[in-house]
């Protein structure tokens, strides 16, 4: 669904970097830039050290976003949609900006793509020109979506061989939960394989690895109990709200 968005210059500093929730990073930009900015729950609970430019403008949100998914552990994207104003008490969530964009990308393949004196309405690329005529009908406005869908990462939620297995990342560090025993992993990262060791509780652990598949959609890989080399099946599909 996602295309890459390229590298642009910012041009405001901001405060010293910190860490920061996204959610209240993007609440607070929204509000400076008077755009409306959405994280999917692909990305709940996310944390990051905030970029150290912020746009207090409008035309700064798109170079923002580019170094803010950027410093996102396990990575996003981001995408533009162009959409009519939300009726008179509708407050959106994230989860419905992205499940329109999903329907438009199921009927019109890749949707939210920047290009330079393009505009894209409805999946479809439009001069500036007559897209702005179509904005000024429509009463169309910029939206913002972030999200790890099309992203390739291990984080996020996964329906695996022990249970929905939840995966978060810092650095090159990861951690995770699944409901067997109360699992816990700690791992590292390199490239597309996570090498971890795994521990329950009633005390049983052991080691294992995962490789990312091409897609970032599923993983495969194996765990061994106790000193045992990992020779044992454990997969899992990512698992989107």
């Amino acid at each position: 669904m996602l295309l890459p968005i390229p590298a642009i210059v910012l041009l405001q500093d901001q405060a010293p970097a910190t860490l920061r929730a996204l959610d209240s990073l993007l609440r607070e930009v929204s509000q400076q830039a008077t755009v409306r900015l959405f994280a999917d729950s692909t990305l709940s609970g996310a944390r990051l050290v905030a970029p150290r430019q912020t746009a207090s403008a409008a035309s700064q949100i798109e170079p923002w976003l580019t170094e803010l998914v950027q410093a996102i552990p396990g990575g996003a994207s981001w995408v533009k949609l162009w959409l009519p104003p939300a009726p008179r008490g509708k407050r959106w969530t994230g989860d419905e900006v992205a499940k329109y964009a999903m329907g438009l990308a199921q009927l019109y393949g890749t949707v939210g793509a920047v290009e330079e004196g393009k505009s894209e309405i409805l999946a479809t690329q439009l001069p500036d020109g007559p897209a702005q005529a179509v904005k000024d009908a429509l009463k169309l406005q910029p939206v913002y979506l972030l999200t790890r869908r099309g992203t390739r990462t291990f984080a996020g939620k996964w329906s695996a061989t022990f249970g929905e297995l939840t995966l978060e990342i810092h650095g090159n560090r990861v951690t995770g939960t699944y409901p067997s025993s109360e699992g816990v992993l700690v791992g590292t990262l390199s490239g597309d394989r996570l090498t971890f060791t795994w521990t329950e509780h009633d005390s049983s652990s052991g080691r294992g690895w995962f490789v990312l598949s091409d897609d970032g959609e599923s993983f495969s890989g194996k765990w061994g109990s106790g000193d045992e080399e990992p020779n044992r099946d454990w997969t899992g599909k990512r698992v989107y709200p």
